[in-house]
């Protein structure tokens, strides 16, 4: 079994490579490592960051809270750069006019 300190230091690495795979939009992977973070969590739960001095702990606290942020700042631009695509591609859906077959360098 792993130490309280192991567990926070393996969400903290979790943390910054989520952080890291998002920037990049590799979504798969940052599902995974989400999937990783969130067992990684049940088994922090109830545990104290006991084993740092409490200026650190909060800093170890804060870091992860300010990449917590900035993951969430990039799903929210992935989530509207995602709508905005859609919107885009079913405003041609409206238009009625199906565009292969039509020949655009006829000259009439």
């Amino acid at each position: 079994m792993k130490t309280t300190r192991q567990l926070w230091e393996d969400y903290l690495f979790l943390t910054r490579e989520m952080l890291k795979f998002i920037d990049q939009e590799e979504l798969e992977l940052f599902y995974e490592l989400l999937d990783q973070r969130e067992r990684l969590q049940t088994e922090l739960d109830g545990r104290q960051i006991d084993f740092l001095p409490p200026a650190r702990a909060k800093q170890m606290v804060f870091a992860i809270q300010q990449d917590n942020q900035r993951i969430m700042g990039q799903l929210r631009t992935l989530l509207n750069k995602t709508k905005s695509n859609h919107n885009r591609s079913r405003s041609y859906d409206g238009l009625g006019v199906t565009v292969s077959g039509i020949r655009f360098d006829r000259k009439s």
